[in-house]
């Protein structure tokens, strides 16, 4: 009687394991392509972080005056400069500023509109814009009032 030597099969061929490698490969890039994107979106955020910082600080400023102290100025007379905020650029708002952040980057301006919306208001807009990255301009409004 003889007998018949049968050989299991241990390990992987040649081929799975080289699919097994093209679809780690590609999960790998998915990772790579999802990490770039999102260290974009972190940048534009800090970057838009510090743009509302520098305008709610001269925002905060510019409330601290009197009513009386607050003065429509040379720039834009007829209302707010920019009121559809794709009109807002520097050379819309001349009231105040520039005010350039000591690292350069950004710049502050404002504009006082004298009864807007109403009598006795006064609509302050402050704008920040980003020196060196094409970006738009970061806006913030504040209505004050004449408080008898």
């Amino acid at each position: 009687m003889t007998k018949k030597i049968l050989y299991a099969e241990n390990g992987f061929t040649i081929i799975e394991t080289l699919i097994a490698i093209t679809i780690f490969a590609i999960g790998i890039l998915a990772v790579i392509t999802m990490q770039t994107t999102s260290m974009g979106g972190n940048g534009h955020a800090r970057q838009l972080t510090e743009e509302t910082s520098w305008a709610a600080d001269q925002m905060e400023q510019l409330m601290s005056l009197t009513y009386a102290a607050l003065v429509d100025g040379p720039g834009t007379t007829a209302g707010l400069a920019g009121l559809n905020d794709g009109g807002i650029t520097a050379a819309t708002v001349a009231d105040g500023g520039p005010i350039v952040s000591p690292d350069g980057a950004y710049s502050i301006y404002w504009n006082v509109a004298v009864d807007q919306p109403a009598p006795n208001l006064k609509t302050i807009r402050v704008i920040v814009t980003h020196n060196t990255a094409n970006t738009p301009p970061v806006p913030i409004d504040f209505i004050k009032t004449n408080a008898i």
